[in-house]
């Protein structure tokens, strides 16, 4: 959903971080995953080659506290949420925090 979104709104260079080094690394390899969750790696792969520019990269947990803010608020939330540029006010200090630990 969200590099279809992407796309759609003309962004053609994404940076996907993630604080799973294991699953990054799968990503980033690009390779076909035989375990249990290969077939959502794959998805991930071929969702990633539409974009001119898509690099996956590993951070710390400690500086990936907004995006777990944002998914908390994504179980709760009723309808589809979209932000561009800027969050709500709401996760500013989840944003500091993690930009502190970077």
């Amino acid at each position: 959903m969200a590099s279809f979104f992407s796309r759609e709104a003309g962004i053609h260079e994404v940076i996907v971080e993630g604080d799973c080094s294991s699953i990054v690394t799968t990503i980033s390899a690009q390779d076909d995953d035989f375990s249990a969750l290969g077939h959502i790696l794959d998805g991930i792969n071929a969702s990633m080659a539409g974009f001119r520019s898509c690099s996956c990269s590993h951070i710390r947990r400690t500086a990936n506290r907004v995006a777990h803010e944002i998914a908390s608020f994504a179980q709760s939330a009723f309808g589809d949420h979209f932000w561009m540029e800027k969050l709500p006010a709401c996760f500013d200090l989840f944003l500091a925090r993690d930009a502190s630990h970077l």
